[in-house]
């Protein structure tokens, strides 16, 4: 009877191993705080995603060409300052850089509902924030997803990586149907408040972290941060794999985001007429797929 129930226990181990493994990355402190930082960021973005669209037809008469034009201002600062962010997480203090993207992101984000509740809001202010945060968000991931390998061991990074992804898409879940339904009981000014709370949460978590420096590139200064971004271009465009990545994330974010931040709040508020709370749940069910793929490989080893 004991060996029987020995060798129950040894088949049992095995497949409770491989439920675990993708949680495996969570044992470790700094990773549980960048991980938690990653869930408060998310979830904020992800409702802001919701609200912001919405305060912008609002404000425009429901006007297409103006939502177009707050969210294209809201990727400009992505793209162009994106190409750099990376050289520049590699040449400062990580942990640095992502204390002040998230200290911006809460700022931004109780400036914003500042201005909400004293009613001074104007849509000149809107396009400039987007900016603003735009920028912060530039330099935000980046510096998150960099300090993985400096926190894990070499053989849990991918699973470190793949629980911040899909994080990433539960909180595209949870966050868009949450606010969907908040403004449509609490108004969007007070969806905007809600939100500068959930980014005070990710300051603390960052704050809490304890990690060592990383090594800093030997050559310093301007010329040396431009050949170190050339050689990242030449190094990504000789890789096919990479390549490929490259081409996928173009043309997701030409057009993937702008049926979300565009297409869809203008398709539910003009069309479908189903409110803020049917558009919170349009978009938090585009983040199921995502959120099984990433689940798959956050658990393979």
């Amino acid at each position: 009877m004991a060996d029987d129930s020995q060798e129950q226990s040894s088949e049992a181990d095995p497949n409770g191993a491989v439920r675990f493994a993708m949680f495996e990355s969570l044992r470790f402190r700094d990773f549980r705080l960048i991980w938690l930082g990653q869930t408060s960021h998310a979830l904020a973005l992800w409702a802001q995603m919701i609200a912001l669209p919405l305060l912008v037809l609002e404000m425009t008469d429901n006007s297409a060409a103006q939502l177009g034009g707050v969210m294209a201002a809201r990727t400009l600062p992505t793209l162009f300052l994106g190409v750099w962010a990376g050289v520049v997480v590699d040449w400062f203090d990580r942990r640095s850089i992502l204390i002040a993207t998230k200290w911006g992101s809460f700022l931004l984000a109780v400036l914003f509902a500042v201005l909400l509740i004293g009613g001074w809001m104007e849509l000149w202010m809107v396009y400039a924030w987007v900016v603003a945060r735009g920028s912060t968000q530039a330099f935000d991931q980046p510096a998150r997803f960099s300090m993985v390998p400096t926190i894990l061991p070499g053989h849990l990074i991918t699973n470190g990586m793949a629980l911040l992804s899909s994080t990433q898409n539960v909180m595209r879940i949870v966050g868009a149907a949450g606010a969907g339904l908040f403004a449509e009981f609490f108004g969007l000014t007070g969806t905007f408040i809600l939100i500068a709370v959930i980014y005070s949460s990710g300051v603390i978590a960052i704050h809490m972290l304890h990690i060592a420096d990383h090594a800093r590139p030997a050559k310093s200064g301007l010329r040396a941060m431009t050949s170190g971004l050339a050689e990242g271009a030449s190094f990504a465009i000789r890789r096919p794999e990479i390549r490929g990545v490259l081409l996928i994330s173009l043309v997701y974010f030409a057009f993937g985001m702008s049926y979300m931040q565009v297409f869809a709040p203008l398709f539910a508020v003009e069309v479908l007429d189903i409110g803020r709370g049917g558009l919170g749940m349009m978009l938090s069910s585009t983040g199921l797929g995502a959120l099984g793929a990433a689940l798959y490989v956050a658990q393979a080893q």
